[in-house]
């Protein structure tokens, strides 16, 4: 059955390995070759050029120095600025650090950079110079990329924090994810699982709505699209309150995320090279029974004496191994005063610990920049991806892990003939795990293309006029096929299908930056924006195929097809405009204003608008704090904004119908008809979030930075999902309806104990208390159970063991309460409930002597109330050292993984549990939880004896590194390091990870906390090299 979609919008705003080793190489060789050459010829000019301007007066006048400026880690610093103290001669370092200046023979020369401790040094004895700037903590002339501009640190009056590459070049990072997990205050990274092509969730103070994405905005120079890697990021900026938001209005609800890439640099070629290569391990393993000990229970359980195969199969560590990862990344850059340019690419090969399971993902990013005349400027960017998986989610969640759980440990993974084991007669009806994982064949691949312009002209001193048109072509692809040993009911089946989108958008700005009177600073913005973006789609299925070998390349030889298409559009048109004064360095104001008009609705309803505004006080100005020189920086930040959200299908505010064939008169015949799905809801309008923040940042005694946030954010008008009653035409409706509120606090404090030439040492600790409710639903009622996690094949829930309430959090666990297993002397008791001594005993709330729906109750969260991270960098000599610690806490989840394995329910009718077969009641043994094998037991899935506690506390990441000092290699730099990531976790979780769900991947964030066969994080062991010349 296919859905037709009634568009009446179209109106609206113009309606094999070896070769790529070999490839690799040849390219590296080639940047050696093109650097080597290039460096050579520039050279060559400079001392032409020094030949030509030096006189042999001046000469004996003046001489050259020449030195390389490198930061605490031994990293070359880029831009410092070399100045002649007394004059206006001065330099700039190159993108090796190195510089070179002709000055008097007893001069002196200032160094600064932005972010370190300007030094002042006599030249008088020396003329080769290696200077080590360290780190200013105070850091306030940093400039900060905001939305559509950028401001200096110690000007914001938003709630922004920044990421730098500094920050994590101590760890592979391979994605966003993990260059600011624990590193920002207020965000929380989740990765769901250790699958090779992960996905992970990324959540800014908390979760705004029911049934639309919770997802932050990511804005890559600019632009909502294009690829990078790691090497290529040269900052990230996270926006979380409403005032630093509010400028992308509709797009902005739930934080923004700004990701600035690197840019070529005058001078050069300069040339880097990473490679890292990595070990990922599985985490752990449950403790089972063995083939003989799983033998000798069996015999005692159920009475019997069977001979059992003599095999001892431990179906977890079939199913796993080692996984191989390889991240290389390699880019080169250089430039003159009129034109610079950045090349970079990248290759990552993850294979999972999971047989059977790897990705690969290529990027390619060029930055282009030119100047033409003193007024215009331009940049081209360009960034291709290309990305291939194999077997991605397909054991994410469920399936053979979980069946891995319950298969008798006594048989084979392959009998005596070579084949599969089939079935496993003694204790599940699941499939054989290892054949599951072995002979899964799912694939998918996908290529984008992004080209991203941006065009400027100063019109005046102070006003500049700019365009930036961008856009994004996607194609992605997918490949499936089960054959007759893992097909559900053994029919080989096969799929196809393919996507192609396509977005663009265009900015235009105009910004005006001007100084009165040497203190009222004003700077204003003006723009407009345009997006459009297409999707086309078409899939195909083939079922019971003559000949298993075609795969999905010929799905017309199956007996039963299946095919589809769709297509949609959505369009959004945008006006914006913000102001920034400032008084003396002291009292700050900012003010926004957008207007979103979306597609996506209809009549009054298409456009919303979105203002904000900001004060600040920097009371450290101040005269009367002049003279408390321990206080080196205090601000306060008041700032109140609303932003919104268009979370819904491109369709959603009009009627859709379905077809099928219909049955008409005698005989078998049937013809194609049309239906009505889901009616229209004209008066559908955005989801509204406004957000209070009161803020104080302060650095104090040269060595402690201290900032903290407040922030009470309310949702109104949630995006619901309403299912209607048969009698009218069945179906569902999206409507706005309910409120939710989000109130917490973010604070990092960062101490710098040491910040000395030869040793520095910098922690900085982060933490977020965040409270989340349900403040209502509207008329859907005190309550709903999400409908689309209920069914829990192998675990038979009644219904589904989650909860959206009114007046609570999101994330509530709902279930039985378990009291226990009834004891002895409460047998009279028990009987009444047609129980016995032993059986699972639950709190009947009604006291009907029965347990029903009626009895179920809250009985966990999932959702921590409380995150924090510490990060320790300390540099000695050529040394670096990290290690970054993250924890969450308050927090539950079922665990039915233990409750399959160690009990008998549903698929499974056996315990390989070893705590389980060790710990069951008796008479005298009955403080267990346990029960023994019962037809009374009543052994309820969805109750809190499945239920733990899972905070959890995590070595994110522990790593050393050497930098070869420069001297020895001829002025290139090569730096070795090793670490590892997700090294040990401290929780009182029985289970395989606290960290990963089964459910915690969907869009809607009422699902979580619970593991049911889920693939754990992996314990990743890394070794890597960086190479600079």
């Amino acid at each position: 059955m296919n859905n037709i979609s009634i568009n009446a919008k179209e109106h609206f705003f113009c309606s094999t390995s070896l070769k790529r080793s070999f490839a690799l190489r040849i390219t590296l060789l080639l940047l050696v070759m093109i650097t080597t050459q290039l460096r050579a010829e520039n050279m060559n000019r400079e001392i032409e050029n020094r030949n030509n301007t030096l006189t042999e007066s001046q000469q004996q006048q003046k001489k050259n120095i020449t030195g390389i400026i490198v930061d605490a880690a031994g990293v070359p610093v880029i831009g410092a600025n070399i100045i002649e103290v007394g004059t206006t001669n001065g330099t700039v370092t190159d993108a090796d650090g190195k510089f070179s200046l002709m000055v008097d023979n007893n001069a002196r020369i200032r160094v600064t950079y932005i972010g370190y401790v300007e030094q002042l040094i006599d030249t008088k004895w020396k003329n080769n110079f290696e200077i080590r700037l360290l780190e200013d903590t105070q850091a306030l002339e940093e400039l900060v990329v905001i939305g559509y501009g950028t401001v200096k640190k110690k000007d914001l009056t938003g709630s922004v924090s920044s990421v730098s590459p500094r920050d994590f070049r101590a760890q592979p990072v391979q994605g966003i994810s993990e260059m600011i997990a624990g590193r920002v205050a207020g965000v929380m990274v989740t990765q769901t699982n250790g699958d090779a092509s992960a996905s992970t969730k990324i959540r800014i103070r908390g979760s705004n709505s029911l049934n639309g994405s919770n997802d932050p905005l990511y804005i890559v120079d600019g632009v909502p699209m294009g690829s990078y890697s790691p090497s290529d990021v040269e900052s990230i900026e996270v926006l979380k309150d409403a005032s630093a938001t509010a400028i992308y209005g509709s797009r902005g609800a739930n934080g923004v995320v700004l990701i600035t890439t690197k840019r070529g640099s005058t001078g050069g070629p300069y040339a880097e090279v990473v490679a890292n290569t990595s070990f990922a391990t599985y985490p752990k393993f449950y403790d089972l029974l063995d083939g003989k000990e799983f033998g000798v229970f069996y015999n005692q359980y159920f009475g019997t004496n069977l001979v059992f195969p003599e095999y001892n199969t431990d179906w977890q560590k079939v199913l796993t191994q080692t996984g191989i990862r390889q991240n290389y990344q390699a880019n080169i850059s250089g430039g003159t005063d009129k034109m610079n340019f950045y090349v970079g690419g990248n290759y990552i090969h993850n294979q999972g610990t999971i047989k059977n399971n790897d990705s690969e993902n290529y990027r390619l990013r060029s930055n282009f920049d030119f100047k033409l005349g003193s007024r215009f400027s331009g940049k081209v960017d360009l960034s291709v991806g290309q990305s291939r998986s194999h077997n991605s989610n397909e054991f994410t969640s469920k399936g053979p892990l979980f069946s891995a759980l319950q298969w008798s440990p006594c048989l084979p993974t392959i009998d005596e003939n070579g084949n599969y084991t089939a079935s496993d007669p003694y204790s599940t009806t699941y499939l054989n795990p290892y054949m599951e994982i072995m002979e899964a064949n799912s694939n998918s691949y996908g290529t984008s293309v992004a080209v991203n312009g941006h065009f400027a002209y100063q019109v005046i001193e102070g006003l500049k006029l700019s365009v930036q048109p961008a856009i994004n072509r996607s194609l992605s692809e997918g490949r499936s096929f089960s054959n007759s040993m893992i097909s559900s009911g053994g029919d080989v089946t096969a799929s196809r299908s393919m996507g192609n989108s396509t977005s663009w958008q265009i900015t235009s700005l105009a910004t005006y930056d001007k100084t009165f009177n040497m203190k009222h600073n004003l700077n204003a913005m003006l723009g407009s924006e345009l997006y459009k973006s297409e999707y086309y789609g078409f899939s195909a299925r083939g079922q019971k195929f003559f000949d298993e070998k075609v795969l999905w390349n010929n799905l017309g030889s199956a007996t039963t097809q299946t095919i589809s298409s769709s297509y949609s559009s959505e369009a959004l048109a945008s006006f914006f405009t913000r102001a920034n004064y400032n008084y003396d360095s002291r009292y700050y104001v900012t003010a926004s204003l957008r207007a979103d008009g979306s597609s996506k609705f209809r009549g009054d309803n298409q456009f919303s608008y979105f203002p904000s505004g900001a004060l600040s006080w920097v009371a450290s100005n101040e005269e009367f704090l002049k003279d408390h020189t321990w206080i080196d920086h205090l601000k306060f930040r008041l700032s109140y904004g609303v932003t919104g959200s268009q979370a819904i299908g491109p369709y959603a505010t009009v009627s859709s119908l379905g077809n099928s064939n219909w049955g008409w008169g005698a005989g078998d015949s049937k013809l194609p008809g049309v239906y009505l799905t889901d009616p229209a809801n004209p008066n559908l309008k955005w989801e509204e979030t406004t957000q209070w923040n009161l803020g104080v940042d302060t650095n104090i005694f040269e060595k402690w930075s201290i900032g903290l946030d407040y922030f009470n954010k309310t949702t109104d008008g949630l995006l619901t999902n309403r299912v209607l009653p048969s009698y009218t035409g069945g179906g569902s409706t999206r409507i706005n309806l309910g409120q939710m509120k989000n109130h917490g606090i973010d604070a990092s404090i960062t101490f710098t104990p040491f910040n000395h030439q030869d040793f520095s040492w910098r922690m900085t600790l982060n933490g977020s208390w965040l409270q989340n409710r349900v403040a209502s639903l509207g008329d859907l009622g005190e309550y709903f159970i999400p409908s689309g996690d209920a069914n829990y094949t192998g675990v038979q829930l009644e219904t589904s063991p989650l909860i959206v309430q009114q007046g609570q959090p999101l994330g509530q666990l709902y279930g039985f309460k378990w009291l226990g297993l009834w004891k002895e002397s409460e047998a009279e008791e028990a009987a009444k409930y047609n129980q016995k001594p032993g059986d699972n005993r639950y709190l009947d709330k009604n006291n009907d002597y029965s347990y029903s729906n009626e009895d179920k109750e809250v009985i966990g969260n999932f959702m921590p109330k409380f995150i924090w991270s510490y990060n320790s960098t300390i540099n000695w000599k050529n040394f670096d050292f990290n290690l970054l610690v993250e924890g969450a806490h308050n927090r539950d989840m079922y665990n039915f993984n233990r409750m399959v394995a160690g009990t008998i329910v549903a698929t499974s009718f056996s315990v390989t549990l070893r705590e389980a077969a060790d710990n069951m009641w008796t008479a005298s043994n009955q403080e267990t939880m346990w029960a023994p094998r019962s037809s009374s037991a009543l052994e309820k899935p969805n109750s809190s004896k499945w239920v733990e506690e899972a905070s959890w506390v995590k070595i994110r990441n522990l790593s050393i590194g050497y930098t070869i000092p420069k001297q020895l290699l001829c002025g290139h730099e090569i730096r070795v390091n090793a670490s590892a990531q997700n090294l040990f976790t401290i929780t009182g979780y029985s289970g395989l990870d606290p960290e990963s769900q089964v459910n915690g991947a969907y869009s809607q964030d009422f699902f979580g906390g619970v593991e049911y066969g889920t693939y754990p994080q992996s314990r990743i062991y890394t070794i890597g090299l960086t190479y600079k010349f």
